[in-house]
């Protein structure tokens, strides 16, 4: 969650850009990266252990997620 300034985050070959407000949720086996554009940048990162899920929802492991709050085409 971007919440001052503007990244960019990288996820397998695809490039995002995102700005204040913007969340985006990367699965833990996809490679990424995350590079600043502006020099001020406050971001939100959370990681959540899939182990966590175990008792409760076994099969947390094997979902994949899609969530991205912004639309790159108008960056």
């Amino acid at each position: 969650f971007v919440l001052e300034g503007s990244i960019e985050v990288c996820i397998e070959k695809d490039v995002y850009y995102l700005k204040e407000s913007d969340v985006m949720l990367v699965n833990g086996c996809e490679f990424h990266s995350i590079k600043k554009i502006e020099d001020q940048n406050l971001v939100l990162i959370l990681k959540v252990a899939p182990d966590f899920y175990d008792d409760c929802f076994p099969i947390f492991k094997n979902l994949k997620f899609e969530c991205k709050s912004f639309n790159n085409d108008s960056y």
